[in-house]
């Protein structure tokens, strides 16, 4: 048996365990799934562990489609007041809320062959859903806060106009390349 085979197995009860405790000792995160209430919970849990060293380097490695939008706020704002540093980079892809996500990095970093996707906020409906013309506004109200919360953020790291944010992602997915990103300014660098 291997050497790290049998730490694992004599300190931790699970492959996880060790993955989450080697998070916590290399002060890195790899973000590779759906944002969703867990990842978020996760993931801020850890950047609250992390808070004990504040002078190393933190980073988080982005491949996700996005998900849940309360979600990612909740894990915007974790990375945002951490107190520290946290490096983002983007490895495979960024799409939706993780294109967000990597917003609130200290450096937003991109490997040369992944990509960036941005659209505006969505929301799954069931046409065959019976609701009353008020709720459906109400939420569609809602709706156009978070869009423009998510805008606002593009808009500020990209510094271009909410408005040039806005025509870009009118009704589609739009996708970057790596270069692509850079010179639109949704990162800082190429890696």
């Amino acid at each position: 048996m291997e050497h790290g085979e049998k730490m694992v197995k004599e300190h931790f009860s699970s492959l996880y365990d060790f993955l989450v405790y080697s998070s916590f000792l290399n002060r890195t995160y790899y973000l590779e799934d759906e944002i969703g209430e867990t990842i978020s919970g996760d993931l801020s849990r850890m950047i609250d562990l992390w808070k004990s060293y504040p002078e190393k380097k933190a980073t988080i490695y982005l491949c996700s489609p996005g998900g849940d939008v309360f979600a990612g706020i909740a894990l915007y704002d974790a990375i945002l007041t951490s107190g520290f540093p946290i490096n983002c980079i983007v490895q495979g892809y960024a799409a939706s809320m993780a294109s967000i996500i990597l917003q609130a990095g200290a450096r937003r970093l991109i490997t040369r062959n992944s990509k960036i996707m941005i659209h505006e906020v969505s929301r799954l409906t069931t046409w065959l859903k019976h609701e009353e013309t008020s709720k459906l506004l109400e939420e569609a109200a809602e709706l156009k806060k978070v869009n423009d919360w998510c805008i606002d953020v593009l808009a500020t790291r990209s510094k271009h106009s909410a408005e040039e944010i806005l025509n870009v992602v009118k009704k589609t997915d739009k996708w970057f390349t790596a270069q692509e990103a850079l010179e639109f300014g949704l990162v800082d660098e190429i890696i």
